[in-house]
Parts: structure tokens; sequence; C-alpha cells
């Protein structure tokens, strides 16, 4: 990762955490996107009961490789980088939190249509 890239990436983290931004609002970079939807498919899946010893995540870190993988291998880099359309990924972030637990058609749901990479990587 570039020096530009990680100053992205640690800028949009930074505000993501802020009330007032998003990811989404301020960066087009492929990998605070695939944090971020990482962060927020953990986060459902930690709600619901998947992460933990015998469950379908060992640990919280566990989640975030195995969907950090998932993302990437959805949102490559050489389609995506400077091409996330922040709109769009605010969408597939939102109906990440709203996704039912346990839900497969739902997940599903989901991935392939808010978060389709036509959809997220749409941007200029």
């Amino acid at each position: 990762m570039t020096g530009k890239t990680w100053v992205a990436v640690a800028g949009a983290l930074w505000l993501w955490g802020c009330d007032d931004s998003t990811v989404a609002e301020v960066t087009d970079s492929q990998a605070a996107a695939v944090d971020a939807a990482s962060e927020n498919l953990c986060d459902i899946f930690d709600a619901c009961g998947n992460i933990g010893e015998g469950k379908t995540y060992a640990s919280r870190s566990d989640c975030e490789t195995n969907r950090k993988a998932f993302w990437n291998g959805k949102w490559p880099v050489e389609s995506c980088d400077n091409h996330i359309h922040g709109d769009n990924l605010q969408a597939c972030l939102d109906a990440i939190e709203t996704m039912d637990c346990n839900s497969l058609v739902d997940e599903l749901r989901v991935i392939n249509g808010a978060c389709a990479q036509d959809k997220v990587c749409a941007g200029e």
C-alpha cells in the first residue's frame, strides 16, 4: 500500500468513526470500502451470535480476515480502487446493517444487490 493510500484509509477510518461523516463520504479507496463493509458485516455476525468458539467465526479477527478476503474478491483493487461510488457504498453499508440474523437469503440479497460490484465500484 502506498503512502497516499495509507493516508486516505487512515483519514477515512478516522472520519468514519465520527458521527457527522461516513467512509463513503470521504474516500474512493477500495481498501477503505473493504474495511468498512467487513466491519459492518462482522458487527452483524457478532450481534447475531455467530462469533465465538464453536461458531461460524472463532473470533472477531477471524471474521474480519475472512470478510476482507471476501470483499477483496467481490471488489477487486484493479477494478475498484479510486472508483468507489460513495452514495452506493453507503447504501451497501446501510443494507448490511439491516440484514436479518442468520438469513442466507437476506445476506445474498444484500451482497448481490446493494453491494454488487457494478454499484459500489461505479465511481469516476
